[in-house]
């Protein structure tokens, strides 16, 4: 998935263990600070995740709401509905993929 960052990981690892052959804690101890800040990596990259899909959601139930109103004015409920939903999600995709300042 992030073939840069565990490259980086396995080439830490190897120097580490060369460096700590007979020290354990010492070997944990220098993987420690690369650890915490992949850790930090993947809580911003989940929180990002997450945000974009409460966005979609709520473009999914704006368009719904948009797509029954268009629908009952087509005569066709299903296109519209179908409609709504699809530009409600894109539209809310947009909104949650696009980075705050």
């Amino acid at each position: 998935c992030h073939p840069k960052d565990a490259a980086a990981y396995g080439a830490l690892k190897t120097r580490l263990a060369a460096e700590f052959t007979y020290d354990n804690d010492g070997y944990c101890d220098g993987k420690e600070t690369f650890v915490k800040e992949l850790e930090q990596k993947a809580l911003a990259w989940r929180k990002d995740q997450e945000r974009q899909g409460q966005y979609m959601s709520i473009g999914m139930c704006f368009g719904v709401a948009a797509g029954s109103l268009l629908g009952s004015a087509m005569g066709n409920l299903a296109m519209g509905m179908c409609m709504g939903i699809s530009v409600g999600m894109c539209l809310g995709l947009c909104v949650g993929s696009a980075k705050k300042e």
